[in-house]
């Protein structure tokens, strides 16, 4: 009888301790999933036409958050959602393509006006804060 009790124990606490791994793999495998294509988005960063992959990406990225907010803790989803924001929100005129060229930027540089940054790094940036707001 005894044995039967500790047996029993054993699985109840077995089962509870596999149902508390599965949620933090699914957790986990959320988070990695995420990270994945937000690098492979930042990868896919072309080299002209920022505003057309810029709108093209902001729904893919809108998913994508929307996917992985369930598996976050409410302390972090804030910070996703911002970041999220941040890069949907991305003023289309800072994206022109005249801003990537180098000599332009150059001229602008030797004329003492300000030289905006270029539309590849802004993409860069924002979604580097995409991937570094999961912890």
């Amino acid at each position: 009888m005894k044995e039967a009790a500790l047996i029993l124990f054993g699985a109840v606490i077995g089962f509870f301790v596999s149902r508390f791994q599965s949620a933090l793999d699914k957790r986990r495998d959320a988070k990695n999933e995420f990270r994945v294509f937000v690098s492979l988005t930042k990868g896919r960063i072309p080299k002209e036409g920022f505003v057309t992959f810029h709108a093209a990406t902001k729904k893919e990225i809108r998913d994508a958050t929307s996917r992985l907010i369930p598996s976050l803790r409410a302390c972090a989803v804030q910070t996703v959602e911002s970041a999220c924001a941040a890069y949907v929100d991305i003023d289309e005129q800072t994206l022109d393509d005249e801003h990537e060229e180098d000599l332009r930027r150059e001229a602008l540089a030797s004329d003492k006006l300000p030289v905006p940054p270029k539309p590849s790094d802004i993409l860069k940036t924002r979604l580097d804060r995409l991937y570094e707001s999961i912890t």
